[in-house]
């Protein structure tokens, strides 16, 4: 582009454009790491099931082990009660990771223009690069002449509202994780 007020337009465009995909990006950690506490829990969950039916089982075991035998033994009860308080130091421990994987960062106000502008520059010089190579590749006897061409009224695609797409949800509510 020449440079003037067509280009000041599009480069405010693209930042305001690279400033929505950081957001998005920043956003989509947020969902993974929603999603990373949320097998957490159902992980947590699991095991506490698992070892219900664990507890049953020895008692089961035990009182197979008393009918199978005719004697009468006591079940350690201080074993039992030592198991059930390591699996609440567990669940305990367990719940303060999920706490602490779950806080979440509002979007920094203070992104550093000069990296967004330098991240534009190294853009517009992909696109430079692209093009050149798309010019190099088709003979000069096959190129289009530049015809000039009657003003239009539409409105550049820089200028018009970003419209955002609809986002599927997944089973909790929140915004599918597209892979």
């Amino acid at each position: 582009m020449r440079p003037g007020a067509a280009q000041a337009g599009v480069k405010r465009r693209a930042m305001a454009i690279l400033k929505q995909k950081r957001m998005y990006e920043m956003q989509r950690e947020q969902v993974y790491q929603q999603q990373f506490n949320v097998e957490q829990a159902a992980f947590a969950t699991d095991t506490v099931k698992a070892n219900i039916q664990t507890v049953k089982a020895m008692k089961a075991a035990t009182k197979e082990f008393k009918q199978t035998f005719g004697k009468a033994k006591e079940l350690d009860i201080d074993a039992i009660d030592n198991m059930q308080d390591e699996m609440a130091e567990m669940m305990e421990i367990s719940h303060e990771i999920n706490d602490a994987l779950g806080r979440t960062y509002d979007v920094p106000e203070d992104i550093d223009e000069d990296d967004l502008m330098d991240e534009l520059d190294a853009l517009e010089f992909e696109m430079q690069e692209e093009d050149l190579t798309k010019e190099a590749e088709v003979p000069a006897y096959m190129q289009e002449p530049d015809l000039p061409t009657a003003p239009t009224a539409a409105v550049p695609g820089y200028e018009e509202p970003a419209i955002p797409a609809q986002q599927e949800l997944d089973t909790y509510g929140l915004p599918a994780v597209q892979n």
